[in-house]
């Protein structure tokens, strides 16, 4: 049974459309970018070979964007249970896990999803030159109020430039608390 902020967020995350949620911490704001993300991912492929590999299909990339590692672990171990049965290709990437092992997962194939923390992603960026953020077409900044408190506004307006070539993304935005810093950053990434 969906919770109140699911049933209302993930049809619309569905057409595509950018999203500002305010809801409380435990409302399930995870599967209301998660499971939109999924549905995507295996409707464009299924579209992908439907036209026989037209390169005119857009490939959906997920970027989450969490600010510690603890949230990131979380949302991993979400979309885990989300995947147990779908081939779908994600990375996870933050600091305090080797760098290495997050290089190697990426030298092959692009990923669909990616969940990171800006600081570990714009190192593997700059530093190591396997990452680039040219096919993101979902990005899902969570618990944004936390990004902005830990200190986090500069690494996400970086990412935003990275990422600002592709009109047609869409940006779901989701945060406990609201207040004037967090209104500024949806007036940045939010159509």
């Amino acid at each position: 049974t969906p919770t109140k902020v699911q049933e209302k967020v993930i049809p619309i995350a569905l057409n595509g459309h950018d999203i500002f949620v305010n809801s409380e911490t435990g409302s399930g704001k995870t599967a209301c970018f998660l499971l939109p993300i999924v549905q995507r991912i295996i409707l464009s492929r299924n579209s992908k070979e439907k036209n026989n590999k037209n390169k005119n299909v857009i490939q959906n990339q997920a970027l989450i964007i969490v600010p510690t590692r603890e949230l990131a672990l979380q949302c991993n171990l979400m979309l885990t249970q989300f995947l147990k049965y779908i081939d779908i290709n994600y990375v996870f990437l933050c600091g305090g896990l080797s760098v290495e092992n997050q290089i190697n997962q990426m030298k092959n194939k692009i990923p669909d999803i990616i969940i990171t923390t800006p600081g570990r992603l714009l190192d593997l960026i700059y530093n190591n030159k396997n990452l680039s953020l040219e096919h993101v077409n979902i990005l899902v900044l969570d618990e944004a109020d936390k990004l902005l408190e830990l200190g986090f506004k500069d690494a996400i307006f970086e990412i935003l430039e990275l990422i600002k070539k592709n009109k047609n993304r869409q940006t779901l935005l989701f945060s406990a608390t609201l207040n004037p810093k967090l209104l500024d950053l949806g007036e940045h990434a939010l159509n």
